[in-house]
């Protein structure tokens, strides 16, 4: 046998080793010649002193100096049974076990069977993926790629969009502009005309007085001829309208009126007027007992039917409260700001018994003529019969104004 230190410094004979006393220690004991048998380190050899020599190593010479390994003391070990049973005993087990390090079986877990899984992907418009090798079967558990983007796409990545990359830089100050071949530009440069064009442009529009139009401050103003007779009628008094051709002074009588009988009277707007109410000329007054409803009200026209624009309300003594021979002013509700064109008065008087009937001033024209060469659906005067009260609005094909239906030329204005 060799004797080496734990540095592999090798001992000759006569070992001598110096402990931590400073004093010499020497090996007593040991395996006997060819003795194989036994523990390595083998705990039976010890110092001098009785201390273990664990930290020495044991093996034998290939040259066996000394003659410390026979075959004889071999023979017995080299049988695979008896080394097996004598160094190291093997465990009898199955091919599902292993030895662990304790020298004991354990039964291998069970290992699941792996199915290949797939690696897919979802597309964004702009965004696309090419998967390379085997996506379908490259992972054990499948999952998705969803692709998407945020943000603003350089000018320099839009190559192909011709158009796009052809795109022209806004036009600078003003004017008028225009599209040719896909380019635009003015007509002219026209910054200044256009500048002043706006400052005077058309805010409102009004029509008022004489003479030429005038823009002034924006606002444009065509003023609306009107006759001879209008010019005098505004002069000398505050009657702004009356009936059609049909002065205050032109009656030849008065004419009853009669219950429950709506009389239409046209009457036309040269300008626009503010209205408030309507001018009634009493022959006689009535002395009745009223019922039902008592009004008078102005109509606008679209020449088809007639719409309420302004109205009093029920007001039982307005045919009896004004004196034979007398003008009556009946205010409306509210006033009404008039455009200029075509309206009608209405009349109704309503009574369930009588003493007087009340009449008013009318022009002395036969029937027949009241309504001639009118076209269309427009009237000079028409009537609506068996009413309680003014319609809010009336069909013009719903009112006689046939010749002989009760229609007659009552004057009226407006103030």
């Amino acid at each position: 046998m060799q004797v080496v230190d734990i540095n592999g410094n090798v001992f000759g004979p006569g070992l001598q080793v110096t402990g931590p006393d400073g004093k010499l220690k020497t090996i007593s004991g040991g395996p006997a010649g060819g003795d194989l048998s036994g523990t390595y380190p083998n705990p039976s050899v010890v110092w001098n002193n009785g201390t273990s020599t664990y930290n020495l190593l044991y093996y034998p010479l290939s040259t066996n100096p000394s003659g410390f390994i026979t075959a004889s003391a071999l023979t017995p070990y080299l049988t695979i049974t008896l080394a097996a049973s004598t160094y190291y005993p093997i465990p009898t087990g199955t091919i599902l076990q292993y030895i662990r390090g304790d020298g004991t079986l354990a039964t291998f877990p069970n290992i699941p069977t792996v199915i290949p899984d797939a690696l897919t992907k979802t597309d964004d418009t702009n965004v696309t993926l090419t998967l390379g090798g085997n996506p379908s079967v490259a992972l054990l558990k499948g999952t998705s790629l969803t692709l998407g983007w945020t943000g603003t796409l350089a000018d320099s990545r839009i190559t192909s969009a011709t158009t796009w990359n052809a795109k022209q830089a806004a036009l600078s100050g003003y004017g008028i502009v225009k599209s040719a071949a896909g380019i635009i530009s003015y007509l002219t440069d026209n910054s200044t005309d256009w500048n002043t064009a706006y400052t005077n442009r058309i805010t409102s529009l009004t029509t008022t007085g004489s003479g030429a139009a005038t823009l002034t401050s924006n606002v444009l103003n065509i003023p609306i001829e009107e006759s001879q007779f209008d010019l005098l009628l505004s002069a000398t008094s505050n009657i702004k309208a009356q009936t059609w051709n049909f002065q205050t002074n032109n009656n030849s009588s008065g004419l009853n009126l009669t219950s429950s009988q709506i009389q239409f009277i046209a009457l036309y707007l040269t300008k626009e007027q503010t209205i408030t109410g309507v001018y009634i000329p009493f022959v006689t007054a009535g002395v009745y007992t009223p019922s039902n409803n008592n009004r008078v009200g102005l109509y606008s026209t679209n020449g088809t039917t007639l719409t309420l624009v302004a109205s009093n309300v029920n007001t039982p003594t307005m045919w009896s409260s004004t004196g034979s021979g007398a003008m009556r002013t009946q205010p409306f509700t509210s006033t009404y700001l008039a455009a200029p064109g075509l309206y009608y008065v209405a009349y109704l008087w309503n009574a369930s018994s009588t003493t007087t009937t009340p009449s008013v001033n009318r022009l002395s024209l036969n029937s027949a003529f009241v309504n001639a060469g009118i076209v269309g659906n427009n009237f000079r005067a028409g009537t609506r019969f068996g009413q309680t009260d003014i319609p809010a609005t009336q069909l013009i094909s719903g009112i006689s104004t046939a010749a002989g239906s009760g229609q007659t030329m009552y004057w009226a204005g407006l103030y």
